[in-house]
């Protein structure tokens, strides 16, 4: 056992241990107090037997709210190997917040972690040994667990953060039990489908009860892919393609602030179908569909795209937008600059400075630059068709398009100041 000492620190509330000599770990006990309340060990070997200030956790630092332990870490072992860290974690009677960058969890430990009641931040990645297979998954982690730790799966969690190959195994995991969240992140290295989506979704909500759903604040879902982008000479099969149906699943989620989703596939939504996700999210912050990556439609494609009037109406109907990343069809003269329409009142947003608009097609600078100026009067720049979305047909002719309505943005700026 580690010989124990005096803390250097006595006073001290936070500790971040990164090395790479496995050697030096035995002075981090110099520094363990009971004042201690947030611990990040960065492991760049593993072997936790070499650590034994792990097994003294809870004894030394029993106000331990929050760890995090890096992606080298030793988070599970065989039964022969000890102890492993989980069994330590499940031990500290404080803890609120675990971060595991590893996936190296096992199903024991995975199902030891789900019955500390008093964790409600979970940032974990999903093993290898859970398999790809929807089908082949329930039987032998999540729901297992599920049948042996009934309702108190995970029972507390409030913020969860996952990270796994593909969303099937995301949505293994989101299904037991019934918990409050209040925020939720789902990183997936391969492209989903939009049918997968949508069972995500649909499990998400599954797993509220009914009464918890106004608690959920924040949904972001993103893949690897960020680079990545669909072909729009061929038209693409459904399963490429999100619709509003996917969303539908989410509209109970009525309190919702922010949704992010980053995904490699391609977007048919029209303007009707915008005013009806704003009408169940009227508190919405941040709204981003696929911010930076476009939507990969095709103009001669029979799609549904959204307007200028149709993010006027999601101002309208979300007044609290500070951030916004969607996809418009410019190509028509915008409705809203007409004379008749100036005359009308129209709902304007303070708040948003920029607009992120992917692979927006416009055809007149000047129209499309007076149409947002009404609803965005602080409209400072616009980003769209940047890297690789300029590599399409017509990426740089579009990109152009937009400077000019930036520049025609910044020079209503500078009118605006000399005056």
């Amino acid at each position: 056992m580690m010989r124990t000492a005096t803390s250097l620190i006595p006073n001290l509330r936070r500790l971040s241990w990164t090395d790479t000599d496995q050697s030096r770990y035995v002075y981090i006990r110099l520094f363990l107090s009971p004042t201690l309340e947030s611990l990040e060990l960065d492991f760049f070997f593993h072997k936790p037997p070499d650590f034994p200030f792990l097994t003294l956790l809870p004894e030394l630092c029993p106000n331990l709210h929050s760890m995090s332990i890096s992606k080298h870490s030793v988070i599970s072992l065989s039964e022969d190997e000890g102890p492993s860290a989980v069994q330590t974690i499940c031990q500290l009677p404080r803890l609120t917040a675990l971060e595991c960058k590893s996936s190296t969890i096992s199903e024991a430990d995975l199902l030891r972690l789900s019955q500390l009641k008093s964790l409600m931040t979970l940032s974990l990645g999903i093993p290898s040994w859970v398999s790809s297979d929807h089908g082949s998954l329930a039987p032998h982690s999540s729901r297992t667990a599920r049948d042996c730790a009934a309702i108190s799966w995970f029972c507390n969690l409030r913020n969860l953060h996952l990270r796994a190959y593909s969303m099937p195994i995301i949505t293994s995991f989101v299904e037991p039990g019934c918990r409050p969240l209040q925020s939720v992140v789902f990183d997936i290295s391969e492209a989903p489908t939009s049918a997968s989506l949508t069972e995500c979704f649909s499990a998400l909500y599954s797993s509220q009860c009914d009464k918890e759903c106004s608690t959920m604040r924040s949904i972001e879902v993103r893949d690897s892919l960020s680079n990545a982008i669909l072909a729009v000479s061929q038209l693409l099969p459904n399963s490429k393609i999100i619709t509003v149906d996917v969303f539908k699943p989410l509209f109970a989620f009525t309190k919702l602030r922010v949704f992010d989703l980053g995904v490699c596939l391609s977007f048919s939504l029209s303007d009707s179908d915008l005013t009806v996700m704003a009408s169940s999210w009227p508190e919405l912050e941040v709204f981003c569909l696929n911010d930076r990556r476009g939507w990969h439609s095709s103009a001669s494609e029979p799609k549904l795209s959204i307007t200028v009037r149709g993010l006027q109406s999601l101002c309208a109907l979300c007044p609290r937008l500070y951030q916004i990343a969607i996809v418009l069809n410019a190509l028509s003269p915008c409705p809203i600059t007409s004379q008749s329409s100036r005359q009308a009142a129209l709902t304007r947003n303070l708040a948003v400075t920029r607009l992120s608009l992917g692979d927006s097609r416009l055809a007149n600078s000047q129209d499309v630059a007076c149409a947002l100026s009404d609803i965005f009067p602080r409209l400072r720049r616009i980003s769209a068709w940047q890297y690789p979305l300029d590599t399409l047909p017509k990426g740089r002719y579009y990109r152009k398009l937009w400077e000019e309505v930036n520049n025609i943005l910044q020079q209503r700026d500078i009118t605006a100041v000399a005056q």
